[in-house]
């Protein structure tokens, strides 16, 4: 019971350490994930916001440098109105054709007077044509005002970044303005994902409802509005008694970093308005940036499995040690004890075997102890007398049928003669005596295990006849019978002189 308790104790050791470990490496792996999600959030936040006032800037330029060609303070200061509106269409087609070229195709390019209506846009000749734009895009009011600026517009529902530059007349007066504008394409929001590692989302107000206009998320086959993540994030961030993206929105500031749950899967995020646009912009827009936490834990997965199953791994060798320990020294030194228990019990007769080579030398040495203490021949003598046996007879040895005659059992000669045992197998029949012999002695070897394949009864009964022989000379005897024993889970043979 106390072997088995050591075995437990073992395992348990083992199973707690495994445990320890695995919580401890895990839970630093997670801590490590999440710090590592939140920085690259913010870095990516921080980066689209300069990469976004960059972007206004080139963009502010290029309506600036439209506006500086002669061509439309021309047209503008044409007094002819429809003069004016072919001129107007023929010059943004011709700027439309002229960045396409350069691969930077835009949205849209358009024209407006001195009043804010407009006079022409490329690719359409009646788009809101004599129209007031003023009304609905005010960052065209202060671009009449000699202020070049770039805001965001809604544009039939969509999302443009909009540039707009005033043009001046040779006198130096405002006749007009230039505006040239790109829509936010899902193919920026993954431009944008794949420069800073996460996942971006660009969001804006039409029609007195916050949306989210384009994303870095795939949409699946076949849907043509928002993706099932671009409508969960949209709830998350607009929805609710305090919308996520109310600062981004509301008052133009960055937001700190939150969680939300996306079909599933725990993501860090964080918002912040478009930057470069005009101040005091009445648009609501801006990005938010999302890095899935739930996809950064499930990479130290592999390694926390590979500790439970080095934790295994040292318990299965741990316990193996514990049983090849018990097989090859405790349950060999049971078989000891047994023995002591046996010469206690007063089998004095008893030799120790040695259950196995680490405990040969101990068996030894309790058989040579138990013998010096009852006064009978040491171990070792007793192998002398059987070799100088086994020289004297040859033939006393048979080991390739296993045949072994236990000469020291016939001291004393023909004094045996007399006896009762002697005289019955004196009068058996030699044929009788011989089947009998050979019956119980495949039986013992049956029994102790070392089994009688190879044995053949000719060749046995052969070999017997043989030691008979030999022995009676040596012995002076009449005839020499044998008896089927066993000694030390050996079957032998064990001569009876007769006289």
């Amino acid at each position: 019971m106390f072997r088995i308790k050591i075995m437990l104790v073992a395992a348990f050791v083992m199973t707690a350490a495994t445990a320890a470990v695995y919580f401890q490496v895990t839970e630093r792996l997670s801590d490590s994930g999440t710090q590592r999600v939140e920085a690259n959030v913010l870095h990516a936040q921080q980066q689209i916001i300069r990469s976004s006032r960059l972007e206004s800037v080139d963009l502010t330029m290029l309506a600036a440098e439209f506006a500086r060609e002669p061509a439309f303070a021309q047209l503008l200061t044409n007094p002819a109105d429809e003069e004016r509106r072919r001129s107007g269409y023929v010059e943004c087609q011709a700027h439309f054709a002229r960045l396409e070229a350069d691969g930077r195709r835009p949205g849209i390019i358009g024209v407006v007077d001195a009043t804010g209506h407009l006079l022409a846009r490329d690719h359409s000749f009646t788009w809101r044509s004599g129209e007031d734009l003023t009304k609905d895009f005010p960052s065209l009011t202060q671009a009449l005002t000699k202020q070049p600026n770039k805001d965001v517009w809604d544009i039939d529902g969509a999302m443009y970044r909009v540039a707009a530059a005033p043009v001046h007349s040779p006198q130096g007066t405002v006749v007009g303005a230039v505006f040239v504008g790109y829509v936010h394409s899902a193919d920026d929001a993954r431009a944008e994902a794949e420069r800073s590692g996460v996942d971006v989302a660009y969001f804006f107000e039409t029609k007195s409802k916050m949306k989210i206009h384009s994303s870095s998320y795939r949409r699946g086959e076949g849907q043509s509005s928002e993706s099932s993540e671009e409508r969960a994030l949209a709830e998350k961030l607009f929805s609710g008694a305090n919308p996520l993206a109310e600062p981004a929105t509301a008052r133009h500031e960055r937001t700190g970093l939150f969680r939300i749950t996306v079909n599933g899967q725990e993501w860090v995020g964080a918002a912040a308005p478009l930057a470069g646009n005009v101040e005091r912009s009445a648009t609501k827009s801006g990005f938010v940036v999302l890095s899935s936490l739930t996809a950064e834990k499930a990479r130290s997965g592999p390694i926390g499995g590979m500790v439970l199953g080095l934790g295994v791994l040292g318990l299965l060798a741990a316990l193996g040690a514990a049983g090849m320990t018990a097989r090859r020294f405790l349950n060999p030194l049971d078989q000891i004890e047994a023995g002591v228990a046996e010469v206690i019990n007063g089998n004095r007769d008893y030799v120790f075997e040695a259950p196995s080579q680490d405990f040969e030398g101990l068996a030894n040495g309790i058989n040579v102890m138990l013998a010096r203490l009852l006064g009978r021949p040491e171990p070792g003598d007793e192998e002398e007398g059987e070799r100088e046996s086994q020289q004297s007879v040859s033939q006393s040895e048979w080991r390739r049928d296993a045949l072994f005659v236990d000469e020291a059992a016939a001291a004393g000669g023909a004094s045996v003669a007399s006896s009762a045992e002697a005289q019955r197998l004196a009068a058996e029949p030699a044929d009788a005596y011989y089947q009998r012999v050979w019956t119980e002695y495949c039986a013992a070897r049956e029994q102790t295990g070392e089994g009688i394949e190879g044995l053949d009864v000719q060749q046995f009964i052969a070999k017997l006849s043989q030691n008979e022989a030999t022995l009676c000379k040596k012995y002076g005897a009449r005839m020499v019978r044998f008896r089927v024993v066993i000694k030390g889970q050996q079957t032998t043979l064990k001569p009876v002189p007769i006289a």
